[in-house]
């Protein structure tokens, strides 16, 4: 094969080489492999160099690497790195043809100031680009996953030219004043969409933002996505005929009208089409996950929570006030929950110093939601809740799996607050553990006696306790503490935010960056850093005593 690397079915026994010369086949071999190991293939013989640029540019992290492929992009000022980009030369119809090439082999685009942040000034190039498109072509016409995060560094417009009927995924987070128009488009250029994520700018000043034609375009937009199995929309376009044209929708398994919502998988397989068509459909019938404000639930009608597999639930508080209204409704009506959160509004957090702190009464109506499995409440000041508070918690839910209170709380100390022996009630009552976070009063440690060791210890399927900045005063006395009830093989980490709550839209990030933390703050988050480093030290003498223990209670006699 002139001009190319012998491929590696060369000289190959039969079977070998029927196996290099099976796309699919050397497709599964390359699926994992890493950049490096692509490129290197791309230089051999045929099959494998289409299967590794395939893998290559499967999936593109920034626009300007597609625009590259069209046309070579240079800088304006060749001594600024940092400048407006332009083409190098004019788009001719060569250009799309070998665009061609790599066009059919993208499938996932992620749009982000990262990676496109030098096209914040390159609108009229776009133009140029999308103006020279083939008639009746698609600039990326097997793109299947669209994720546009931009902010200022590209016009949402070039939203429209991304935008076919093969696409299925499309997560978009852009300015007010473009909801409208770009939800117009998704409704006319891609119907066969299964999964609408959409989001509004955080620091969007909504001029020019008509908020009654958004929320017209949004309904039109779901009624007119057949397929839809996964929405989520800004809150402020929630209105109640949306809610009802949504609750007898098919195949709706997702729906997300907040802020964040939890990272769930669905708990049990969908029910078949044919057998939902068969009988009377039940509001919301095929809905599996749910996140939504408070302010939104108290108004909407209550089948939104009624639907029959209804397993995670996500709720924002608007007001801490909400409570009271908010909890009873959730605990009557969602009878089959496995998982439930609740945070405070992120909008709201800068006022959460005038709203009160968790108490048990607030929390009363949810202990008798005894199926739960994930349980996640948030706050950014410490609870209000003693030992014997957390015990009542802990007896309460006996099938939990993952459970987090107010884990990165700090601020003001209330009057009570958990300490490191509220962990032994969760060790005693919650046997199926895996991940724990509470904030913690760690200051005075009461080692527990040797005896009572056994009956304080948590079970082997615990893996890590999630801390971030309690009081702490000396960290040794707190690992000796941790490592007589945790198993040997848990961590413990210092956390910022719950690794199981994600965003509408976006990646996830701290609700309060660590700057914001003063001098004594970042000092406990220092010492829980030291507490999880000699917890980790210890792991092989933890390991060792978890052994002794286990031959104890089997009988045998050990020898120290």
């Amino acid at each position: 094969m002139n001009g190319e690397v012998e491929g590696p079915e060369h000289d190959c026994p039969s079977p070998a080489r029927a196996f290099w010369n099976t796309p699919e086949l050397v497709a599964i071999a390359l699926k994992d492999a890493e950049r490096g190991t692509l490129a290197a293939c791309t230089q051999v013989s045929k099959i494998p160099s289409d299967c590794a640029i395939d893998g290559l540019y499967r999936s593109c992290s920034g626009l300007i690497r597609v625009l590259n492929l069209i046309c070579h992009l240079k800088f304006e000022d060749d001594e600024d790195d940092d400048g407006p980009l332009e083409l190098s030369e004019p788009i001719t119809p060569g250009h799309w043809d070998r665009f061609r090439y790599y066009s059919h082999r993208i499938r996932e685009l992620w749009v982000h100031p990262i990676f496109d942040h030098a096209l914040s000034d390159f609108e009229d190039q776009l133009r140029e680009i999308s103006l020279s498109i083939p008639q009746g072509e698609t600039l990326l016409p097997m793109l299947r996953t669209l994720r546009w995060e931009a902010e200022d560094a590209v016009t949402p417009r070039v939203i429209e030219f991304l935008l076919h009927e093969g696409l299925k995924e499309a997560s978009i987070s852009l300015p007010g004043a473009d909801a409208a128009i770009t939800l117009k488009h998704i409704s006319r250029r891609s119907p066969r969409l299964e999964r609408l994520h959409l989001k509004l700018d955080e620091d969007d000043d909504y001029e020019g933002y008509n908020l009654t034609e958004s929320c017209s375009s949004c309904l039109t937009a779901v009624q007119s996505l057949t397929l839809l199995q996964s929405l989520a929309v800004p809150t402020e376009f929630v209105t109640r005929e949306l809610v009802l044209f949504l609750a007898s929708k098919p195949g709706l398994a997702n729906l997300q009208l907040a802020s964040h919502a939890l990272d769930s998988s669905p708990p049990h397989p969908a029910i078949p089409r044919e057998d939902l068509d068969d009988r009377v459909r039940e509001p919301f019938a095929e809905m599996h996950t749910l996140s939504i404000t408070t302010s939104r639930l108290l108004d909407m009608p209550r089948c939104l929570i009624e639907g029959p597999r209804l397993m995670s639930l996500h709720i924002e508080l608007d007001k801490m006030d909400h409570i009271g209204r908010a909890l009873p409704l959730i605990c009557n009506s969602c009878r089959m929950l496995k998982e439930f959160s609740m945070i405070i509004s992120p909008v709201l957090r800068e006022l959460y110093w005038e709203d009160g702190f968790w108490e048990i009464d607030m929390l009363r109506p949810l202990l008798t939601m005894r199926t739960l499995e994930v349980l996640i409440i948030e706050h950014p000041i410490p609870p209000e809740l003693g030992n014997q508070d957390m015990e009542s918690i802990a007896r309460s839910f006996p099938e939990l799996r993952h459970f987090e209170f107010c884990v990165q709380a700090k601020g003001w100390l209330p009057f009570k607050c958990p300490t490191l022996k509220c962990l032994t009630s969760f060790a005693r009552h919650c046997r199926k553990l895996t991940s724990l976070g509470v904030y913690l009063n760690a200051r005075d440690v009461i080692p527990i006696p040797l005896h009572r060791v056994e009956q304080c210890a948590f079970s082997g399927s615990l893996e890590v306790l999630e801390v971030f900045c309690g009081l702490i005063n000396d960290h040794e006395p707190v690992v000796d503490f941790l490592a007589s009830i945790m198993p040997s093989k848990a961590r413990l980490e210092v956390s910022e935010y719950s690794v199981r709550l994600r965003p509408a839209v976006g990646e996830m990030s701290a609700f309060e960056p660590m700057v914001y933390m003063d001098e004594g703050e970042k000092r406990r988050y220092d010492k829980w850093l030291d507490a999880s480093r000699l917890l980790a030290s210890l792991s092989t003498v933890r390991k060792v005593i978890e052994q002794q223990r286990k031959a104890i209670r089997r009988g045998k006699k050990i020898r120290i």
